[in-house]
């Protein structure tokens, strides 16, 4: 989960506290959340003076969420990050309301976003997933399709696995050198 906040808001509206509120909906919604990904959750939030005046401090918020996650291109068989969701919101701010309320509005974004992939796998028949404990009912599929997302294709396990082995292979050759070199 990312969070860019463009220099137009000021202080008004903090990267971390948007980070942080997604990151908590998210994992309420059984989601896990990580720095290792092959998919992406991007809040992007644009402001705007009302008014450019000293006595105001009105701002015009533009806030939108793009869900990307790892697709094949075709033309060169190589994975990469696409956006296939994408949606925001505009709304009116000011001072310290507008946190609150692009905290508010991200909730909106994030609720839309699961409804959007939920419907998109009840088309294709998927099965809903168990509910949380304490939870009403069972959770979207979408939800399921999020954690599997986050968890690494077998592709990306290969490539951890060959690498990991090469790093092993060259530190043993790094420790051999070294004790080559103070035995003599």
């Amino acid at each position: 989960m990312t969070s860019n906040v463009a220099r137009g808001c000021g202080e008004s509206i903090t990267p971390a506290a948007i980070q942080q509120e997604a990151a908590a909906r998210l994992r309420v919604a059984g989601v896990t959340v990580s720095n290792i990904h092959n998919a992406q959750l991007t809040d992007e939030v644009d402001c705007v003076a009302v008014t450019p005046s000293v006595r105001t401090s009105a701002l015009a918020v533009h806030q939108c969420l793009s869900f990307s996650e790892v697709v094949s291109a075709s033309s060169t068989n190589r994975a990469m990050l696409a956006t296939t969701w994408h949606n925001c919101e505009s709304y009116m701010c000011a001072g310290a309301r507008c946190e609150r309320q692009a905290q508010a509005s991200l909730g909106n974004l994030i609720d839309a976003f699961f409804k959007d992939y939920s419907d998109r796998f009840s088309r294709s028949a998927a099965p809903a997933v168990p509910a949380l404990p304490g939870a009403e009912g069972p959770r979207p599929p979408a939800v399921a399709y999020l954690a599997s997302a986050v968890t690494a294709p077998e592709y990306f396990v290969h490539r951890v696995v060959f690498f990991s082995l090469y790093i092993a292979l060259c530190l043993s050759i790094l420790v051999r050198w070294q004790i080559r070199r103070h035995a003599h």
